[in-house]
């Protein structure tokens, strides 16, 4: 060791100083090296996302009750969920994401989370009327 620290002083050559300690020279390669950084930089990447979900629960109703069918989704994601048979839905999102709920029939809604872990959300219903009825018959 003393000899390696004091190549490093002395001469400022890294590759001699490493020579004392590393057989023949042999330093991480190209390859290696873009191994090792993802090895060590990976765990930051992943506790980041992984800390910053929350778990959103809730339910769905109209005038008449729970809504069964209801797509519960995170816009300009693949996040979602449908809501079951009693109109409950559970979805994990950002704390700061929006929800949206939809279904044939309904208006729209557009919630903010906002840290919020329950929301219950009715649906208003659409009135629309169609404009024109197109009769086919076989015969």
């Amino acid at each position: 060791m003393k000899r390696f620290t004091h190549s490093i002083l002395k001469d400022g050559d890294m590759r001699q100083a490493f020579s004392g300690c590393c057989p023949k020279g042999q330093f991480i390669s190209g390859k290696h090296k873009l191994v090792l950084f993802l090895l060590i930089a990976l765990p930051f990447f992943t506790l980041n996302t992984f800390a910053q979900t929350i778990t959103v629960s809730g339910q769905v109703s109209n005038a008449r009750g729970g809504m069964p069918g209801v797509t519960v989704s995170v816009p300009g994601t693949s996040v979602a969920v449908v809501t079951n048979v009693k109109g409950a839905y559970s979805i994990k999102v950002a704390p700061t994401a929006d929800l949206s709920f939809t279904s044939i029939g309904y208006k729209t809604q557009l919630i903010h989370v906002n840290n919020q872990t329950n929301i219950n959300v009715t649906l208003q219903e659409e009135n629309k009327a169609l404009n024109e009825i197109i009769v086919v018959g076989y015969g």
